[in-house]
């Protein structure tokens, strides 16, 4: 009489991003040398495979359960795992500047345009790279001179699937206008007028 037990194991932290790679360990020992196995990985779609050490690419977001039969001469054994591995989703970053005139000192709103197909961000790092940061969805901020900055987002979801954004704002400076003295004009008269930008 053959004996034939089935185990195997798997990475049981969510994967992230589509298509994932996921690679099962077949520990299943038996006192046969002839043993065939199949494979089935069954969630939002279902993948079979009849390899000794299978690997799967899974294009669907979802948990899925993993059934192993394995088979010899007079013996056939299965073994279940339900909600075993988990396919979670890469959050996509966006981000835009909603004030209209970026100078320095200026108050400056930011939109969050961030989305995730599956599963909820948890935790999101803004670095404005003007010696301050944020973890609130949609910050406001100032810069306090002009130049060049490059304005990050990090976002992490609650599967521990994340990723980082980064977009340069130009910020200018403040511009006075100096006017000449006021001057008196009448009906039909014309005058030039000149300014001066300091």
């Amino acid at each position: 009489v053959n004996v034939l037990e089935p185990r195997f194991k798997a990475d049981y932290e969510p994967y992230c991003g589509l298509p994932s790679l996921v690679t099962l360990d077949n520990n299943t020992t038996s006192s046969s040398e002839s043993v065939l196995y199949k494979w089935v990985v069954s969630g939002i779609k279902d993948f079979t495979n009849e390899e000794k050490s299978p690997q799967f690419i899974i294009d669907e977001y979802g948990k899925y359960n993993i059934t192993l039969i394995a088979s010899t001469v007079n013996c056939i054994d299965t073994i279940t795992s339900d909600s075993l591995i988990e396919i979670a989703a890469i959050p996509s970053l966006d981000f835009e500047f909603l004030t209209s005139i970026l100078c320095e000192n200026n108050a400056i709103r930011l939109l969050n345009k961030s989305n995730l197909d599956y599963g909820n961000i948890t935790e999101w790092t803004w670095n404005f790279d003007n010696g301050s940061a944020s973890n609130i969805k949609d910050p406001i901020t100032t810069f306090s001179g002009s130049g060049n900055y490059d304005v990050s987002l990090s976002a992490i979801t609650d599967k521990g699937c994340q990723s980082s954004i980064l977009k340069t704002i130009q910020i200018l400076p403040n511009t006075l206008i100096a006017l000449p003295e006021d001057k008196v004009i009448c009906i039909g008269d014309s005058i030039n007028i000149s300014a001066n930008i300091i």
